[in-house]
C-alpha cells in the first residue's frame, strides 16, 4: 500500500488533471480530505477508482464529476474554495482522442459531444448490453461493439481484430451515434445514454442549428443537479465593477453568475411562485456582503409612497456620480413592478419616467437595475421600452411563444421545449450575445433580518 503521501499526490494529479481551475494547492487539500473522510460519506472510497499506471507518468486522466457530485452535500465541511465553486476562468478546451469527426459534432452540438458507439469502450462503461447494441463480428465495421467467445463484449478495430475494454480510462457514459439524425443520440460527462434516446421532439432530420441548440438546452435543464447551498459571492479589491453574483449551479456543476458590469440591467421573468423574489433577495444580500457595493430591494407594499420617494433619491444621484463617478459605489436597485399596482396615475407616470432614466444612463454610473415581472402584456406596469433596455433576462418558468419573441427576439426559436418542471429551474439568456445558461437557483437555507 502506497504511503498517505503518494496517495494524496496520486489523487491531486488526477484531480489536476481533470479539473484544469484546480490549483495544485486546492487539489492536495481535496484529495487530503478524501482519503481522510469516514466510509460513509461517499459511499465508497474514491481512491479505489484510481486508474492503473500504464504509462509510467501517474494516474491517467479522471472525468471526476463523480468527486465533486459527492462532495457537494458536505460542501461546508471541506469549504467552497476547494469544490471550486467561486467562478474561475472557462477551462481550456481538450485534446479530442476520437477523431475528426467528433470534434466537428462538439463544435456543432455545443456542449453536447456525440460519438461513435465504439467509445464506450474508453469510457468504461459498465453495462454495455444495457447502453449499446451489439452486431456481431462477420456484420462489424470498425468502432462497433460485437459480441466475443464466453458471451463478452469487445471493440471491432478491423480486419478481424477486436479489442478489450481499458481499465485505466475515464468514467463517463455513451451513446451509438446515428448519422441520419444528428440531433438524436449524444453522449454527456453527465449523462445517461437511455435519457438521450428519442428525437426530443424534433422528428425531422436537420442539421439546423437553433435545433441544435435548443436541444442541448432541453437536455441541460433537466441534467440541472438539486438545489444547493446559497455560496459567498466573488469580488476583487481592485476591480469592484467585475463583481460576479452567483445565481445558481449549471448542468455541469460549475456556478452561473450575474455580473452587472458586464450583463448590464437584468430582468426577472416568470410565473407566479417560481422564485424570482427570494432569487432577488438573494442578489441584494450578496452584493451588501461584498461591502464594495450598495443595494436595495424596493418591495414595501404597506407604503408604496416610500418606494417612490426612494426612486428619486437614486435618480437625483444621477448627476452627483457623473461629476465623481469614482467616489460612489456601484449600486444594485431591485424593483418589483407589483407595487406600481398601489400608485395613481400620475405617479405611475413619473416613476416610468424615473425608471427609464435610470435604464438609459444609470449603467455607465454605477446604477444598475434588476426588474422584477410576470407579464408583458400590461404597459402601464411593464413599458415595452424596459425590455429594450435590459440586455439581459432571466426567466423562471418556461414563457409562452409571443413573451419569448419578446424576450429573446429571433433566439427565442432556442428555447428549450421542456425540462423546466422542478424547484428553481432557470435560463439566463444574454440578449446581446444569444447565449442561453441552464441553471438550478441556490436556496436560501435561513431567513436573513430586513429580508
Amino acid at each position: 500500500m502506497a504511503s498517505a503521501t503518494n496517495r494524496t499526490e496520486m489523487l491531486a494529479k488526477a484531480l489536476m488533471r481533470a479539473r484544469l481551475d484546480f490549483t495544485l494547492h486546492n487539489a492536495r487539500v481535496f484529495a487530503r480530505a478524501v482519503i481522510d473522510a469516514p466510509e460513509s460519506v461517499f459511499g465508497a472510497k474514491p481512491l479505489r477508482f484510481l486508474p492503473n499506471d500504464t504509462d509510467g507518468d501517474g494516474p491517467v486522466r479522471l472525468v471526476l464529476d463523480e468527486f465533486a457530485q459527492a462532495a457537494i452535500p458536505h460542501r461546508d465541511v471541506f469549504g467552497a474554495e476547494v469544490l471550486g465553486t467561486v467562478s474561475q476562468p472557462a477551462p481550456r478546451p481538450l485534446p479530442d482522442p476520437l477523431g475528426d469527426w467528433a470534434t466537428r459534432q462538439r463544435e456543432f452540438n455545443r456542449h453536447c459531444i456525440p460519438v461513435p458507439a465504439g467509445a464506450a469502450f474508453f469510457r468504461n462503461v459498465k453495462d454495455v448490453p444495457g447502453s449499446l447494441a451489439p452486431v456481431s463480428p462477420a456484420e462489424a465495421k470498425p468502432g462497433d461493439i460485437v459480441t466475443v467467445l464466453g458471451g463478452g463484449h469487445g471493440l471491432y478495430v478491423g480486419n478481424g481484430q477486436m479489442q478489450v475494454p481499458s481499465t485505466a480510462t475515464t468514467k463517463s457514459t455513451a451513446a451509438e451515434y446515428d448519422p441520419s439524425k444528428p440531433n438524436h443520440f449524444f453522449v454527456d460527462a453527465l449523462g445517461d445514454p437511455d435519457t438521450c434516446r428519442g428525437n426530443h421532439n424534433h422528428p425531422e432530420q436537420t442539421n439546423e442549428t437553433h435545433i441544435s441548440i435548443a436541444v442541448q438546452l432541453e437536455r441541460e435543464m433537466k441534467l440541472l443537479s438539486p438545489p444547493s447551498p446559497h455560496p459567498l459571492p466573488t469580488a476583487t479589491p481592485t476591480a469592484r465593477e467585475r463583481a460576479a453574483f452567483p445565481l445558481g449551479v449549471g448542468a455541469t456543476g460549475g456556478p452561473v453568475t450575474y455580473s452587472p458590469a458586464a450583463d448590464g440591467h437584468l430582468l426577472v421573468f416568470g410565473g407566479a411562485g417560481r422564485g424570482k423574489s427570494m432569487l432577488v433577495r438573494g442578489l441584494v444580500r450578496d452584493a451588501l456582503a461584498t461591502n464594495r457595493w450598495g443595494a436595495r430591494h424596493l418591495n414595501s407594499r404597506k407604503d408604496p409612497d416610500a418606494v417612490l420617494d426612494q426612486i428619486r433619491g437614486v435618480h437625483a444621484e444621477i448627476e452627483i456620480r457623473r461629476a465623481s463617478p469614482k467616489l460612489h459605489k456601484p449600486e444594485l436597485l431591485a424593483l418589483d413592478d407589483a407595487l406600481w399596482a398601489h400608485f395613481d396615475a400620475p405617479q405611475r407616470e413619473e416613476l416610468h419616467t424615473l425608471v427609464t432614466e435610470l435604464l438609459s444612463t444609470g449603467r455607465e454610473l454605477g446604477l444598475h437595475l434588476v426588474l422584477i415581472t410576470l407579464t408583458l402584456d400590461h404597459e402601464e406596469r411593464f413599458p415595452s421600452r424596459w425590455l429594450d433596455l435590459c440586455s439581459t433576462v432571466l426567466l423562471t418558468s418556461k414563457p409562452t411563444h409571443n413573451d419569448a419573441v419578446k424576450l429573446m427576439g429571433d433566439a427565442a426559436i432556442q428555447l428549450p421545449p421542456s425540462g423546466w418542471d422542478g424547484s428553481g429551474k432557470m435560463l439566463l439568456v444574454r440578449r446581446l450575445t444569444g447565449v442561453s445558461r441552464p441553471l438550478r437557483a441556490y436556496t436560501q437555507t435561513e431567513k436573513h433580518k430586513g429580508y
